[in-house]
């Protein structure tokens, strides 16, 4: 990445202003930012527990969820550009809403191989569909000089995201189990589809749609 970088040729523009505060977060993007928090969340709890899960239930190389998951994951980001790009933001969210939660719903139905794996390749899809949408919503709400800034939002709300995630799902598990603590991340998704079609509704009132 750093050769790569090192081989631009670019020119700094001096777009701050004197006695302006630098910004750090883009108040536009935070819709965008509270999804991805709550993506992140259930992010976490697959790369933290779907293997112990895995060899829970008698899956050997519960490792191979994530080859499925990232196969699925390159398949499905083009397709779901092409529609957003297409039709808008409003169906592709709803299948990646849907999907996700078929995820962990599979999850905490899984007794071995089968439904765990279906398991990622869901996952794969759901993610590969919200995460990466999101994100360009974000972008696409902000002038280019304060994409830097947008970016940075919502990498700054997927790291969050991941590390509360691992650390309160964790704490979940042991009292009541992974299979159980799968079976709410079904739910936790019901969060990130609320914030998105709330501000959906809102730009629709905005732009008297």
């Amino acid at each position: 990445g750093f050769l790569c970088v090192w081989g631009i040729k670019h020119q700094v523009a001096d777009t701050l202003e004197k006695g302006k505060p630098i910004i750090l977060f883009e108040s536009r993007v935070l819709s965008s930012a509270a999804i991805t928090f709550f993506i992140a969340i259930l992010y976490g709890s697959i790369i933290s527990f779907v293997v112990l899960f895995g060899k829970e239930i008698g899956v050997e190389n519960a490792g191979g969820y994530f080859l499925a998951y990232a196969c699925t994951l390159i398949l499905s980001r083009p397709y779901a550009g092409k529609i957003l790009d297409q039709q808008g933001p409003k169906k592709i969210m709803l299948i990646g809403f849907i999907t996700l939660t078929l995820s962990f719903l599979l999850l905490f139905a899984a007794q071995g191989y089968l439904l765990f794996m279906l398991s990622a390749v869901f996952f794969g899809i759901g993610f590969g569909i919200v995460q990466p949408t999101a994100l360009t919503m974000a972008i696409n709400k902000v002038d280019v000089a304060s994409r830097g800034v947008a970016n940075g939002t919502i990498l700054t709300a997927f790291d969050l995201g991941v590390g509360s995630g691992s650390i309160l799902l964790g704490m979940l598990s042991k009292p009541l189990g992974l299979p159980t603590m799968y079976l709410v991340c079904c739910f936790i998704v019901l969060s990130p589809l609320i914030i998105f079609y709330i501000s959906q509704l809102k730009e629709c009132r905005q732009t008297q749609c």
